[in-house]
């Protein structure tokens, strides 16, 4: 997996996206900032004379730390499409048009703009609990919208989706759910999960969250995303 911002045609300034990639951008770099101090931590501990780990347990620590920011990284990056798709439901209300509202809403809501709020965060909600290939392929069913435009995008963003729901349910140990959803034939039951330096994760879901702001700004029109 590599970092494919700088081979881009064209990449964005965060300052410069909409307001739900400059969001998402900002947190994601206060996640490596994070990760940085927290090692850095180690390394100054080393020093010290109490400092009682072996390297084994050392390695332990320094895993849990990238498997900590991993797991927030995956999550900002689902937070990040959940709330895309909330400013485009606002904008194309039309899209939200068959999706059935609870009866009592619509008598306990008297604004008629509190309950097209409604509807969309009632929407948003449905779509923040499927992972994000699961929502490309419902996104493409339903509006023509796809957030990955590559096959090996998509495969590689649900590894690490997986990867995130391995650490977080299974403490990163591989079980059959994990081999039947990835489908690789390279992991082996039992063992910890692999997985790239998190610094390299983010940068490459930065990378996908570009594409999905582009993408999205060209069909819907959203602003305030421009190519530099």
């Amino acid at each position: 997996m590599s970092d494919t911002g700088e081979q881009s045609e064209s990449y964005y300034v965060s300052s410069v996206g909409t307001p739900e990639y400059d969001r998402y951008w900002k947190y994601s770099h206060k996640q490596i900032r994070l990760g940085l101090v927290a090692l850095e931590g180690i390394d100054a501990k080393k020093q010290q004379d109490d400092w009682d780990l072996d390297d084994s347990e050392e390695d332990d620590l320094r895993r849990y730390i990238d498997e900590c920011v991993l797991v927030r990284a995956v999550d900002n990056f689902q937070a990040y499409v959940v709330e895309l798709l909330s400013k485009i439901f606002s904008q194309r209300p039309e899209m939200i048009a068959g999706n059935k509202i609870d009866a009592r809403a619509i008598f306990e809501i008297s604004d008629i703009r509190d309950l097209k709020r409604y509807a969309v965060e009632e929407m948003a909600t449905k779509y923040s609990f499927m992972n994000v290939v699961d929502l490309d392929t419902e996104l493409r069913s339903k509006f023509a919208f796809g957030l990955f435009q590559t096959k090996i995008r998509k495969i590689r963003i649900k590894r690490i989706v997986e990867i995130r729901n391995l650490v977080v349910h299974n403490r990163g140990i591989i079980n059959n759910t994990f081999m039947k959803k990835t489908g690789s034939r390279y992991d082996t039951l039992g063992t910890l999960v692999k997985f790239p330096h998190p610094v390299i994760v983010i940068k490459y879901l930065d990378s996908a969250a570009i594409d999905i702001d582009r993408h999205a700004n060209e069909k819907f029109t959203l602003g305030n995303s421009i190519n530099v």
